[in-house]
């Protein structure tokens, strides 16, 4: 892919082996792709059905939500391909076949980061419970502030972004089990630390409270 010369104006369509079009206010000429001899090889479905996982569980975050964890708009293309980008990250290979390894999921959106030290996910039977007592006690400025999770269910392969509300002073973040999940069910998730305070984020609502401090990638 190439950016073009603003100097040469918008070009749009086919010319040789190039094809032109506008990119997020950017001229943008691209490759014309041939024919291949095996559109359909092994390698080519296990990429296909992967990112087919990517889409669908993109997809269940809203608009509003997208918002919440992507403070700053990406300048090069939307929150929820921004967001898929960053889930695709974390995979898991079993012979032919690529997943999304949603226990290696640990951050999301591009606030600024912290250290959140030991987060823990665990299930009471009747509820969820994310404990987070290294975040209270080497941040006290934070105290007031509000914290989100994003859970993912690794046994069912999905997610809940919960507007249950707690404060980071709290330590503990008690969510009601979201409706087809068990208490048995393997827990992961990304705790995040919000720009409001002492619950504000239950009456404010997704896109109109941001993300202040996620979690960096532990690989990163």
């Amino acid at each position: 892919m190439k950016v073009q010369n603003p100097i040469i104006g918008r070009a749009r369509g086919s010319a040789g082996g190039m094809t032109f079009c506008k990119n997020y206010d950017k001229n943008v000429a691209r490759a014309k792709a041939f024919e291949v001899s095996n559109p359909n090889t092994q390698a080519q479905q296990t990429q296909r059905n992967f990112f087919k996982q990517l889409t669908a569980l993109c997809s269940d975050f809203s608009e509003d939500q997208l918002r919440t964890l992507f403070p700053s708009k990406p300048k090069t293309m939307s929150r929820r391909n921004a967001l898929s980008k960053q889930i695709a990250e974390s995979y898991a290979i079993d012979g032919t076949e690529k997943n999304i390894d949603f226990a290696n999921i640990d951050t999301l959106g591009n606030a600024p980061v912290l250290d959140f030290g030991v987060v823990e996910f665990e299930s009471l039977g009747i509820s969820y419970i994310v404990s987070f007592n290294d975040l209270a006690t080497n941040y006290p400025s934070l105290s007031d502030n509000d914290v989100a999770v994003v859970l993912f269910n690794v046994t069912k392969k999905a997610v809940s972004f919960s507007q249950e509300t707690a404060t980071v002073s709290t330590v503990e973040y008690e969510l009601a089990i979201p409706s087809g999940w068990s208490p048995n069910d393997k827990l992961s998730g990304v705790l995040l630390v919000l720009n409001s305070k002492n619950g504000e984020f239950a009456t404010k609502g997704f896109g109109k409270v941001q993300v202040l401090k996620r979690p960096a990638r532990k690989n990163d």
